[in-house]
C-alpha cells in the first residue's frame, strides 16, 4: 500500500518541488504594536455575503471549504502569475472507522498538499469548480 501510496503522491505533485509562493510587499509596514517580521489581518464578512456565498454553495451542490480552496487557488495563481498552483490544507484526521477513535486524546490534523489548476481567463469558473 505504501508504494502505491507513494506512486499517487508523485503523480499528483508531478512538476513541484515546493508550495507556490506569494511575491513579498517588502514596503508595506505592519500594524501598530506587530513586530515587522510578522504580523495578522482579521477581517469579518458581512452576514449578507455569508449567506450569499451559502445560498450560491447549495444552489450548485458545493460546500463553503470547497471555495474557499478555490478563491485561494485564484490568489494563489493570480499573484504568482501560474495556473498551476500548491498549498497546505490541514485535514481532520480523526478516521470515523477505527473503533473507539471518538475517545481518543490528541490532534489529529494533518497538513495536504492541495493543487489546483486555475482555468484560463476565458473559460467559466463554474464547470470548473
Amino acid at each position: 500500500e505504501a508504494s502505491t501510496d507513494e506512486a499517487f503522491w508523485r503523480a499528483y505533485l508531478d512538476a513541484f518541488s515546493a508550495p507556490t509562493s506569494l511575491p513579498a510587499d517588502t514596503h508595506a509596514a505592519p500594524p501598530q504594536g506587530q513586530p515587522a517580521e510578522h504580523f495578522a489581518l482579521e477581517l469579518d464578512l458581512p452576514t449578507e455575503a455569508t449567506a450569499s456565498l451559502l445560498s450560491f454553495a447549495r444552489q450548485h451542490q458545493l460546500t463553503l471549504h470547497t471555495l474557499a480552496l478555490a478563491s485561494w487557488g485564484l490568489v494563489l495563481a493570480h499573484y504568482s502569475g501560474e495556473q498551476d498552483v500548491v498549498f497546505g490544507n490541514t485535514v481532520a484526521g480523526r478516521p470515523p472507522e477505527l473503533p473507539g477513535s471518538d475517545t481518543l486524546v490528541g490532534v489529529f490534523i494533518n497538513t495536504l498538499p492541495t493543487r489546483v489548476r486555475v482555468p484560463s481567463g476565458s473559460a467559466p469558473l463554474l464547470p470548473w469548480l
